[in-house]
């Protein structure tokens, strides 16, 4: 059954906050960057860094 909802990771929910700018560019890169400290959640550090980059590329 689909409720017509989009699934979205943690790193897409930053992504999105910093975008719409809910949240500072600087705090949605501290967060990513901190991801791997928090919790039990693994990411790739290529996909850190590329989520990072598109920070980067939003400014």
């Amino acid at each position: 059954m689909s409720v017509g909802l989009a699934a979205v990771g943690t790193i897409g929910l930053i992504l999105e906050a910093a975008r719409s700018k809910r949240v500072a560019l600087d705090e949605a890169r501290l967060a990513l960057e901190d991801l791997p400290n928090k919790g039990r959640l693994y990411v790739k550090r290529e996909l850190l860094g590329r989520a990072i980059a598109a920070l980067s590329i939003r400014t």
